[in-house]
């Protein structure tokens, strides 16, 4: 699959591992809610209450700064974020 070998590489030359995970701790408010209540902070919530959202947001909008998603085929999306997903330690469920 050169297409997602092109993006693979793209991506993981442009976006270092500390640059997404800060990505991912941005976009964490958008998926937890009511969490003052009854965390200590957001990152707590997200671990309670987030299933990978913040994760999944940020991979796609990565992939999406290079090319639209259906430029690629189902199966070259599946792996593209799988390969993305696994370089940058990100749990997607």
């Amino acid at each position: 699959m050169k297409i997602v070998d092109e993006l693979f590489n793209k991506i993981t030359k442009n976006h270092t591992e500390a640059e997404v995970h800060k990505m991912v701790d941005e976009v964490k408010p958008e998926y937890v809610y009511d969490w003052e209540d009854e965390f200590d902070d957001i990152h707590e919530a997200y671990q309670e209450q987030g299933r990978g959202e913040a994760e999944s947001w940020s991979i796609h909008h990565l992939i999406e700064i290079y090319t639209y998603m259906d430029a690629l085929t189902f199966d070259e999306s599946v792996d593209l974020i799988e390969k993305l997903a696994e370089h940058y330690g990100l749990n997607l469920n």
